[in-house]
């Protein structure tokens, strides 16, 4: 889990720094005009970024697949049509076709009405939504393919779309696969992944927006900005976790699993303080200084939260959960911290510091939430075989 968040971790940073660069050699080069396709800077630099995935997929295809559950003592036999799963998965969570396998799945008629129920509640809390952010901050209309849209309406109707998402998977789980929903409908796991968004939204404000203050308030050019916090990024990136990950096992080895819980609360609970004191910085150097403590700081819990995520299910249910945690970190981190950190920025005439400061105003949720974790954690983490069973798993 170290290891991944070190990969995280570079490919933010150097996204920043080479990002960065090509922008500005670009439109430095193409000033008067002329670029091909009528490139902009940065787009050029997406093009620039998707390089090198091409020879990382050829080297993906190469790995060879593990045994699954082999070091749990839990093998499980591969699927015999993972494709064929996949595209199920897929469709039983897309608005439209999930309703289709609702119908051939003979899904009973509580299921039906906490589907449509449940989409109800989802299109009136983004309908409230919108209208909030549109009063608090009201934005002039996009242009997509000759349409106009407003912001407010993209925004919450994509949160809208995921939510509906989380709560068909779940549906699926129920009707086909009752181990998986026995297991990953845990508490503890449910409010861990809460918490991963949660904090995820306060790193994702933080980097999507620190360059830019960089530039605005310390006079620094894209360039020197996308090299230097980049750079600098990806090294505390890459520090933060290799000590984390140690420190995890440590705790765990101490205290169980919930010692990893205790290290994810301690370093949570005290970062919007080391928040406020960087974004309060008045030099350059100063910033530097104060944002490596606090980047180290925000930086420890991903490998104990990702490591206690994956260990309250058994090895088969490691991908989907994985992948129902990047919905709801997708949702709740990529979709809210930039966005809330921007539209507090404007209303506040463009101060971007305090809008980065703002966005610590979910750190008392999420440190509620992981007291209710260590309260019932052991429950939950003893109970996992039992409710695998109940639900039809042969272990």
């Amino acid at each position: 889990m170290a290891g991944l968040g070190v990969g995280l971790a570079l490919g933010l940073g150097l996204s920043m720094t080479v990002g960065g660069i090509v922008a500005e050699w670009w439109d430095t080069r193409y000033a008067d005009g002329g670029a091909p396709m009528g490139f902009a800077g940065w787009q050029f630099a997406f093009i620039v970024a998707s390089l090198p995935g091409f020879p990382l997929a050829y080297l993906i295809y190469r790995l060879k697949e593990p045994e699954r559950g082999a070091m749990d003592g839990i093998t499980t036999p591969p699927d015999p049509a993972p494709f064929k799963a996949s595209a199920d998965v897929l469709s039983s969570v897309v608005p439209g076709t999930n309703w289709y396998y609702l119908w051939r799945r003979d899904a009973g008629r509580k299921q039906w009405i906490i589907n449509f129920v449940g989409l109800a509640v989802i299109l009136s809390v983004a309908y409230a939504l919108v209208r909030i952010t549109q009063s608090y901050s009201p934005r002039p209309s996009l242009d997509i393919y000759g349409m106009q849209l407003d912001p407010h309406v993209l925004q919450w109707g994509v949160a809208a779309f995921g939510a509906f998402v989380v709560l068909s998977l779940f549906q699926s789980f129920k009707l086909t696969d009752r181990a998986t929903y026995n297991v990953v409908l845990s508490p503890s796991l449910i409010l861990l992944m809460v918490v991963g968004g949660l904090q995820t939204a306060i790193n994702y404000g933080v980097m999507g927006f620190t360059p830019s203050l960089l530039i605005r308030d310390f006079g620094l050019t894209p360039a020197q900005a996308g090299v230097q916090f980049g750079l600098l990024a990806a090294f505390l990136g890459v520090i933060g976790p290799v000590i984390a990950g140690p420190l995890s096992d440590f705790l765990s080895g101490k205290m169980g699993q919930r010692g990893m819980v205790w290290l994810v609360l301690a370093a949570l609970a005290i970062s919007p303080f080391f928040g406020i004191w960087t974004y309060s910085a008045e030099t350059t150097g100063d910033f530097y200084f104060r944002f490596v403590i606090y980047s180290l700081i925000l930086t420890l819990w991903l490998p104990p939260a990702y490591a206690l995520m994956l260990g309250l299910v058994l090895p088969r249910m490691r991908g989907i959960t994985f992948s129902t945690y990047m919905i709801i970190q997708t949702l709740l981190g990529l979709g809210l911290g930039p966005y809330f950190v921007g539209i507090i920025s404007d209303q506040n005439g463009g101060d971007l510091a305090q809008a980065i400061i703002s966005v610590n105003l979910v750190c008392p949720f999420i440190v509620v939430l992981l007291l209710i974790v260590i309260a019932r954690f052991r429950k939950d983490e003893d109970s996992i075989l039992d409710r695998a069973r109940a639900g039809g798993e042969n272990i």
